[in-house]
């Protein structure tokens, strides 16, 4: 089962991304800004859940062509007067991501925050479907809480933490209840060859919150 919802994210719209990076406690922030160290002049890249839009708008600002679908018109319409304010130009489009149809494949798909919002069963649909996005070579980069690691009490600290987050969003309907999900496995059941792997805490030796990884369509 997917969550799909829209108007609860409208709603959130004009103050998710200072919640999500309050939330975060930096780590958000840390991880799109690492993700734009893979983004090249010319690559054409699509954000799917492009949310408000920052870390699309700072790769464009970087040379890259991009794109954007959110399910959420009023994400889509902050994310399009943060284009427009900066002399930026992108195509993004207010669409379910099974109905949207790209001209031609890209060289790199984004999607932070996005597979939290399926279960188990729809997940896969959903990494197959950015899967036909890319072309031959192209990177599949993702942010997300991932699942808990290291020993018990940092692995209670995430369920913990992350608990409290998605009691909020389950009561919602905007995900399902505390998703774990194993990124790099997931990608590689799609047939994505893994490149990087990569852990966020809040301090040097604080417990994981979130994971990166980083994909390549052979």
């Amino acid at each position: 089962m997917a969550v799909m919802a829209g108007p609860t994210y409208d709603r959130m719209a004009p103050f998710y991304e200072r919640l999500t990076n309050a939330y975060s406690l930096g780590c958000i922030p840390r991880a799109r800004q690492e993700q734009l160290t893979r983004i090249l002049p010319g690559m054409r890249v699509l954000y799917v859940g492009i949310g408000p839009g920052s870390d699309a708008l700072a790769a464009a600002e970087r040379g890259a062509s991009v794109a954007g679908v959110d399910l959420s018109t009023k994400m889509v319409e902050i994310a399009s007067r943060r284009f427009a304010a900066a002399g930026q130009v992108a195509d993004l489009q207010a669409v379910d991501l099974f109905a949207y149809e790209p001209d031609d494949p890209y060289d790199a798909v984004v999607a932070n925050f996005l597979l939290d919002c399926f279960d188990d069963g729809a997940r896969p649909r959903v990494i197959e479907r950015m899967w036909g996005f890319l072309r031959q070579g192209g990177t599949m980069l993702i942010t997300d809480t991932g699942k808990p690691h290291g020993s018990f009490p940092a692995r209670a600290c995430w369920r913990i933490y992350h608990g409290v987050a998605f009691t909020t969003t389950w009561i919602q309907g905007i995900t399902p209840w505390l998703p774990i999900m194993d990124l790099a496995n997931d990608l590689v059941n799609a047939g994505f060859r893994v490149d990087d792997h990569l852990f966020h805490r809040p301090t040097r030796r604080g417990p994981v919150l979130f994971e990166s990884v980083v994909g390549v369509k052979p």
